[in-house]
């Protein structure tokens, strides 16, 4: 029995087109494909991973040369029909199948296959209107939220929140990634404003969740494991994002931290698995923030729950792992998962950005390479960034100082 895997990065997308890979994504989803390809090879080595193109020489020879053993890989083109599928075909009968967000079948020639059953379920599962009736119904809107059905209930907001009077609010879509929102004034809520909301080219947010925007302190998330209604606590990170609340990678929290954060989300992880998911195996993350709201500080314990892969379980995952050396304690505590903006593409990038790091006090492990199969940059990459000593800097001043001198010693 084979265990194939695909990279479906932009799930989201695909829930909202109900369609497989829109084409549009296709070099944005490549750009990530070896970092699962990374993360699957060390967890299932037998396994076989779909890719888009053959990953580049040098990056595989810099973790070949680290001890990994790669897992076996075929291409994926789009056939006479538009459909993906792999090459060389077939497949084996007997295989297991799996993606980074559940939707599609994997058919005995090859053809990755929209599956309306799979859909269904990771719709519900990742709607985030659905997700907000849910939370209203068992106690656990730790902030106002308002579903809108039309552009026209927008100005309802004004005097259901009159006393609350937020500086903007949030409008979120059922399907979206992380930062893929539209933030308004909420002076301003109403439709008619030109400078707010245009009418024409706005009304596709709707059907949406209202809530009010916060200042945050830090946005973190709960990572478990599902299984027949029960969840299994794996870890935390905290989530770095900026002031829009773009997702902008993620750092590993102290233990304290991650304790913390894991007692408030137990009775909410527990009702989610119980209720909204007993179906549902597989991993899950439970996001939300502490933030400000007059004068006192204070946590929504889930803004969004994530029932697929995340950034942050593969940071938590190769953390546990054998890649990372086995040097101190500390360097696997103060480990993050960053994008490093890149111009142009760097000669024999990973061992150079690598080398370049001991040089910074930093251990850095490139997660993907920095370029496509023609040459082009890939624009980002990813990494493992892991601080060599000690510090009495948080990390997130650490993490903003590296990149102050990437920006200066590379992108220069």
């Amino acid at each position: 029995m084979t265990r194939y895997y695909r990279f479906n990065g932009f799930f989201e997308e695909e829930l909202k087109a109900s369609s497989i890979a829109p084409e549009r994504l296709d070099f944005k989803n490549r750009s990530l494909e070896n970092l699962f390809f990374l993360f699957q090879s060390i967890r299932d080595p037998s396994s076989t991973m779909f890719l888009s193109e053959t990953p580049d020489r040098s990056w595989l020879d810099f973790w070949k040369s680290r001890g990994i053993r790669f897992c076996d890989f075929r291409i994926l083109k789009r056939n006479a029909k538009k459909v993906l599928q792999v090459s060389p075909a077939p497949v084996d009968k007997v295989r297991v199948w799996e993606e980074w967000g559940s939707i599609s079948d994997l058919s005995d020639d090859g053809e990755i296959l929209y599956s309306p059953e799979k859909a269904d379920l990771s719709k519900r599962l990742n709607s985030k209107i659905l997700l907000s009736r849910w939370k209203s119904e068992y106690g656990f809107q730790d902030v106002p939220g308002r579903i809108l059905e039309k552009v026209s209930y927008l100005a309802d907001l004004s005097s259901e929140w009159s006393e609350l009077r937020p500086e903007k609010i949030v409008l979120k879509p059922s399907f979206s990634f992380s930062g893929r929102h539209k933030i308004l004034r909420f002076s301003s809520v109403d439709v008619g404003d030109p400078t707010n909301f245009d009418l024409e080219t706005d009304s596709s947010w709707f059907p949406c969740v209202a809530e009010p925007w916060f200042e945050r302190t830090y946005d973190f998330s709960c990572l478990y494991d599902l299984s027949a209604g029960v969840p299994t606590f794996s870890g935390s990170t905290i989530q770095i994002c900026d002031e829009k609340g773009k997702y902008n990678g993620a750092y590993l929290p102290t233990e304290k931290e991650s304790e913390f954060l894991s007692s408030h989300l137990e009775p909410i992880s527990k009702e989610l698995a119980k209720t909204f998911s007993p179906e549902y195996k597989g991993p899950v993350a439970i996001d939300g923030f502490e933030f400000y709201s007059q004068n006192s500080k204070k946590i929504q314990r889930i803004s969004e729950a994530n029932f697929r892969w995340s950034m942050g379980r593969i940071l938590l995952e190769f953390s546990k792992s054998e890649i990372l050396p086995k040097r101190k304690k500390e360097f696997r505590e103060n480990l993050s998962i960053l994008p490093l903006p890149l111009k142009r593409p760097i000669p024999e990038y990973s061992q150079t950005i690598s080398d370049w790091g001991r040089t910074q006090g930093v251990e850095i492990l490139p997660l993907t390479p920095d370029r496509y199969a023609s040459g082009k940059s890939y624009g980002v990459s990813w990494v493992l960034l892991g601080f060599l000593e000690n510090s009495r800097e948080t990390t997130r001043e650490r993490i903003q100082k590296f990149y102050d001198e990437w920006r200066k010693r590379i992108l220069h």
